[in-house]
C-alpha cells in the first residue's frame, strides 16, 4: 500500500524508494531530483511526526539522491515517510520487524 498525491505536471516523475521494506535497522532512502530541497517526514501510524529532515544533495548519480535512515531505535510496526513540496505531497509506507 502506498499513496502519492502529486499537483503539478513537472513533479510527476517525482518517485521515493525505501529499501530494505521491510526493514529492521537501517533502510536506505532515494528520491528523484525533483524531490531535492523538499522535507521528508517519518510519522508513526497515528501521524505523529517522529523525525523532519532536508532532503539535499550536491551529486545526483543517475538524477536520484539517497540517504540512510536509522530504523533501529523504532517498535516494530508500521510507519509512513512523508515528503512534501510546494507542489504536493508523496507517502509511502515502511514496516519494521526487529
Amino acid at each position: 500500500m502506498h499513496f502519492l498525491y502529486l499537483f503539478h505536471k513537472s513533479a510527476a516523475n517525482a518517485d521515493l524508494k525505501i529499501q530494505p521494506n521491510p526493514a529492521n535497522d537501517v533502510v536506505q532512502i532515494s528520491v528523484t531530483e525533483e524531490l531535492i530541497g523538499a522535507e521528508l517526514k517519518l510519522l508513526d501510524i497515528e501521524g505523529r511526526t517522529l523525525t523532519v529532515t532536508t532532503i539535499s544533495t550536491s551529486n545526483l548519480p543517475d538524477r536520484q539522491a539517497g540517504f540512510k535512515l536509522q530504523t533501529s531505535n523504532l517498535s516494530n510496526g508500521i510507519y509512513l515517510v512523508q515528503i512534501s513540496t510546494t507542489k504536493g505531497t508523496l507517502t509511502k509506507r515502511l514496516v519494521i520487524a526487529q
